[in-house]
């Protein structure tokens, strides 16, 4: 049986694997909220992060994603009336959030399937519980993004 049925962090230079992966980001201004609700609220922001250090996660079937550092990222994209029960910079996602932002920027490594996919596996080796892990990629798949990976062909 696999040790890491869902996955894990590792440490980018040894790729030993992490008990619970920290990020260290910076905080940078936020974009105002889209919309009608950018127009209610107009004193929130959503938040936006420069990540400060690599991040790899290691699928179950041994893909890696290692999300480099200086990535830009939105924590999760969690609706602003939503934020008080899944907060865009929870400790235990924060990570799985970087690795799909990180999926979901062109060009795309897999399908948006595949990346909904690691996010909650990332979730939940990060620490999650198994049903915030399935709620946040549930939310995800309903609304999130829809794309086909990009293939890179060399010279």
């Amino acid at each position: 049986m696999n040790q890491y049925p869902h996955g894990y962090f590792a440490d980018p230079a040894t790729e030993a694997p992490v008990a619970f992966q920290e990020v260290s980001l910076r905080h940078l201004a936020g974009k105002r909220l889209g919309g009608l609700l950018g127009w209610i609220f107009f004193w929130v922001k959503k938040p936006q992060y420069r990540l400060l250090e690599d991040v790899l996660f290691i699928t179950a079937n041994r893909r890696k994603i290692l999300v480099e550092h200086g990535f830009v990222f939105d924590g999760g994209s969690v609706p602003f009336l939503f934020w008080w029960l899944y907060p865009p910079d929870q400790s235990d996602c924060l990570p799985a959030f970087v690795v799909h932002d990180w999926e979901c920027t062109p060009p795309y490594p897999c399908d948006s399937t595949v990346a909904h996919c690691d996010l909650r596996n990332a979730c939940i080796a990060n620490g999650a519980s198994h049903t915030k892990a399935h709620n946040i990629w549930m939310w995800v798949r309903l609304a999130g993004p829809r794309f086909k990976a990009e293939v890179i062909h060399g010279t």
